[in-house]
């Protein structure tokens, strides 16, 4: 669980930490509640080096889910780029499951759709499969 520093600036625990700390343990997967900010950069290396998970993120649509999941990353620091996030992001991540709320407060599957990385035309690839 994330901690705010205490009021002399320290005791602070990160997001980013704690995914960091979890790949020390060889975890089985990871599941990160929602990704916000430079710890998706995190996520993505350890979905990269082939371990299972899965994060939460807030967008409009499965397509903006993307966009931003390889915009997070470049929070990370100035020598992370798009280069490296894009591909990356498209052949880390699967599928993404967006869903809506509705007035009633009840969550609804409103998309799921596939994703992938294009190496020709080097783009990520969302693609509807349920709607």
């Amino acid at each position: 669980q994330t901690r705010q520093p205490n009021l002399e600036g320290i005791g602070e625990i990160s997001l980013r930490r704690l995914v960091k700390e979890a790949l020390r343990m060889r975890p089985a997967r990871i599941v990160v509640g929602e990704v916000r900010q430079a710890e998706s950069f995190d996520l993505l290396i350890a979905l990269n080096s082939g371990l299972p998970g899965l994060c939460t993120i807030h967008a409009n649509s499965a397509s903006d889910a993307i966009a931003k999941l390889c915009t997070l990353p470049l929070l990370a620091g100035s020598n992370i780029t798009s280069a490296f996030v894009n591909p990356t992001v498209g052949s880390c991540i699967d599928l993404v499951v967006h869903c809506r709320m509705l007035p009633t407060g009840e969550r609804v599957i409103e998309e799921i759709a596939s994703v992938s990385w294009n190496q020709s035309t080097s783009t990520i690839d969302v693609v509807a499969v349920a709607k």
